[in-house]
């Protein structure tokens, strides 16, 4: 098993900057990972995937808030290969989802993702209230 971690440009980054960082995971996978089990764990995604309803067996019913184009990003990521966004996979009340609160508590996001091959040993990624 390979773990990858990364933190993602924010969204004051421009969107070609995300990309070359999409670009580097890619080669490194294509470099690195001699199985086909491997686990990329992306924290600090900055981005948001769909609330509710699958997206092609990559998404599933669980995440939080709304689709922006980062969170498109992501998706296609796994479009391209066989991955998908494990954490939206597990049912969790909407208080263990979010992974960051918006200064005031004005907002809370789901931006930490887990993306990986198969559904094999993945566990329950549930937020520990930190």
């Amino acid at each position: 098993m390979c773990i990858i971690q990364v933190y993602m440009p924010t969204m004051e980054h421009s969107e070609e900057e995300v990309e070359v960082i999409y670009e580097k995971i890619v080669q490194l996978l294509e470099d690195e990972t001699k199985s086909k089990d491997y686990t990329v764990v992306m924290k600090d995604c900055c981005c948001a995937v769909v609330e509710e309803g699958k997206e092609d067996g990559y998404v599933s019913h669980y995440g939080l808030g709304y689709h922006n184009d980062r969170g498109q990003m992501l998706v296609d990521f796994c479009k391209g290969r066989p991955m998908y966004i494990a954490n939206t996979w597990f049912t969790q009340d909407r208080r263990r989802r979010y992974t960051w609160t918006k200064p005031g508590d004005t907002g809370r996001y789901q931006t930490d993702y887990m993306v990986r091959t198969f559904f094999s040993f993945t566990l329950n990624l549930a937020t520990t209230g930190l």
